[in-house]
């Protein structure tokens, strides 16, 4: 239970983040306005 919550929830949200933020690609849309 605690193997499948981890990684799920903490993979996609980290990489998401820095990936868009670190290339600034504008490919979220956190990140897009808020590079911005």
């Amino acid at each position: 239970m605690a193997a499948p919550d981890d990684p799920a929830p903490i993979g996609p949200p980290i990489p998401s983040r820095v990936d868009t933020d670190v290339l600034g690609s504008g490919v979220g849309p956190d990140t897009d306005p808020e590079s911005s």
